[in-house]
């Protein structure tokens, strides 16, 4: 029945009974379903709990998230130093057998030191010199590893090392009783081996000179003050 059936008809009653059912039935509904509205209440609980949970963990990542670009700044720093350091590595395994010839160069010579064998030690010397400088050129190439520049410099160290130890053998000698034959043999010796890293100055010769002249005075020296006194006779005539 339409409402102006029941308002025109003079029925109002009929609207008020009307009205009570459809609020009965509406109670009727709302207890049949109370299982949801609650449920529905639990729901929301939850949804606006789970979204406060994630703003927080939003604002959480936001704050640390200048920090974690930091550390991943680091971590690919820390691993392209790795992978340099690796490549290193690999470089030296790769160049093992030559290397370790190499590096035997400063013992063999001090070897031939040792054995008064001076002319194979100065060749030694020269052919290691004429290596190290043609290996530290290319060393220096934008390719090339840091680690065989820094070998190639601390052969080169040992390798100067070995030649001052060469000049002390030779001036050693020097002041040993030797013919002067040998004693000039001994001084071209040290001319070469002055030599050999840098250039010979204007006034080298000079004071090669007065090396020399040193060293036999320290051999004479030494000589006459090993002659005993005891025989007057002896002792003039060998001191003269």
């Amino acid at each position: 029945m339409a409402l102006e059936e029941v308002t025109s008809g003079g029925q109002p009653w009929r609207l008020e009974r009307r009205i009570e059912d459809v609020t009965d039935r509406l109670r009727v509904l709302a207890l049949k379903n109370y299982h949801v509205f609650v449920q529905n209440q639990q729901c929301a609980q939850v949804v606006t709990s789970e979204l406060q949970s994630l703003g927080d963990n939003l604002t959480s990542v936001q704050t640390s998230l200048p920090s974690l670009v930091s550390q991943s700044k680091a971590l690919d720093t820390t691993v392209h130093d790795t992978a340099k350091t690796n490549a290193e590595i690999q470089y030296v395994l790769g160049q093992y057998a030559g290397l370790m010839g190499v590096l035997e160069i400063p013992q063999l010579i001090d070897g031939c030191i040792a054995n008064d064998l001076l002319e194979d030690a100065l060749e030694t010397i020269q052919f290691a010199k004429k290596l190290l400088e043609q290996t530290y050129t290319s060393s220096m190439q934008p390719k090339s590893s840091n680690a065989s520049s820094s070998i190639v410099h601390t052969l080169v160290a040992e390798v100067k090392r070995a030649t001052t130890a060469l000049r002390a053998k030779l001036v050693d000698k020097l002041r040993g009783e030797l013919p002067l034959a040998k004693c000039l043999h001994l001084v071209a010796y040290l001319r070469r081996v002055d030599g050999l890293w840098t250039p010979l100055p204007a006034d080298y010769d000079y004071h090669l000179k007065q090396e020399f002249l040193a060293c036999r005075d320290a051999y004479l020296s030494k000589t006459v003050q090993s002659i005993p006194t005891s025989d007057a006779y002896n002792y003039v005539s060998r001191k003269i």
